[in-house]
C-alpha cells in the first residue's frame, strides 16, 4: 500500500510538472545556467574550466546544474528548462529512496548550535550522518517564510 501511495504522489508530481512548468529562466538561472557554456569556453585551460564548474558550489546543486545545462547547451544544441526540472526532481526522487526508517539508525549527540529544525541526527550502517527535521519548527523559521517569487 505504502509503494502504490509513493507512486501515485510520484505520478500527481510529474503531471504538474508537466502541465504548469515553462521553458523559461528564474531568478539565479541566469548565472547558473544561462551563462554556463559561455563561462565554460571562456576559461582557456581545462583546470580553469573544472575550477569554473565547481567553484561557489557549497554542495553538489550548484555543479549539477552546470553540468546538466553544458550537456544541455553542447549536445543539444540549446538549453530547455523544462528538461532541467525534470533532471532536478528525478535527482530529488533518487535522493528521497535513500530514506531510512530510524530504527535502523545508530542516534548520534546532537550539536547545540545545530539549526532548531533538526529534532536529531544518526548514523548508517555504512557512516553516513542522516538528520530528522522537527517540521514544525522549520516552518516557523523567517528564512523558510521568506521564499522569492
Amino acid at each position: 500500500m505504502g509503494w502504490l501511495l509513493a507512486a501515485l504522489l510520484v505520478a500527481t508530481y510529474v503531471a504538474m510538472l508537466q502541465r504548469y512548468s515553462v521553458n523559461f529562466p528564474r531568478e539565479d538561472d541566469f548565472v547558473q545556467i544561462l551563462a554556463v557554456p559561455h563561462y565554460f569556453a571562456f576559461e582557456q585551460t581545462l583546470r580553469g574550466k573544472l575550477t569554473y564548474l565547481f567553484s561557489l558550489s557549497g554542495g553538489h546543486r550548484i555543479a549539477t546544474l552546470r553540468l546538466a545545462a553544458l550537456v544541455q547547451g553542447y549536445f543539444l544544441g540549446g538549453l530547455n528548462f523544462q528538461a532541467l526540472m525534470y533532471f532536478g526532481s528525478a535527482l530529488l526522487v533518487d535522493g528521497s529512496l535513500g530514506l531510512r526508517n530510524a530504527s535502523q539508525l545508530q542516534a548520534r549527540a546532537r550539536d547545540a548550535a545545530q539549526a532548531p529544525w533538526i529534532r536529531a541526527e544518526y548514523t548508517d550502517a555504512e557512516g553516513r550522518r542522516w538528520k530528522e527535521l522537527d517540521l514544525p519548527a522549520l516552518v516557523q523559521q523567517p528564512e523558510f517564510l521568506d521564499v522569492g517569487i
